[in-house]
């Protein structure tokens, strides 16, 4: 089913790989703009919440709403 929404948690690690801040992200991709099964998206991230010294950043999948309303959520961690 084609992706219409996501929420992403964004991990901003400095150079010894250690999490500087985590912050949320919230996508949407309705209509037109859907990511397609199978298909690849590509986006930017906003820099405000870097420091000097993040070097590199990691992403986590929290939960995607697929076309016609279903949900799907990534199970919490132990």
């Amino acid at each position: 089913k084609a992706i219409e929404g996501f929420v992403l948690e964004i991990a901003y690690l400095d150079a010894a790989g250690k999490v500087e801040k985590t912050v949320p992200h919230t996508g949407n991709v309705g209509g037109d703009s859907a990511i397609a099964p199978g298909s690849n998206h590509e986006g930017s991230l906003d820099e405000f919440f870097m420091s000097d010294k993040t070097r590199s950043a990691k992403l986590a999948i929290k939960s995607l709403t697929f076309a016609g309303g279903e949900k799907w959520t990534a199970a919490k961690p132990e």
